[in-house]
């Protein structure tokens, strides 16, 4: 069975916040390292959706094109 997202989510949030305690590094370090991390996952995830949105799209627009062909 494939582990439900929700517990994988918490698993890294528990191993993420056990990970910040132990380095032992001041807050302005740790807070500029997850700053810079979150603007790479947000440009991956915005990379997925546009990624995401076009193959919907051009889906869509196959199966408008099937729908036309069969009507004719």
């Amino acid at each position: 069975m494939i582990k439900p997202s929700t517990v994988l989510r918490q698993e890294f949030i528990d191993d993420l916040t056990e990970l910040i305690n132990k380095s032992e590094l001041p807050a302005f370090v740790l807070a500029d390292v997850l700053k810079n991390t979150v603007n790479v996952l947000q440009e991956l995830a915005e990379k997925q959706y546009q990624a995401d949105k076009a193959k919907w799209e051009e889906e869509q627009n196959a199966d408008t094109r099937s729908e036309h062909e069969s009507t004719d």
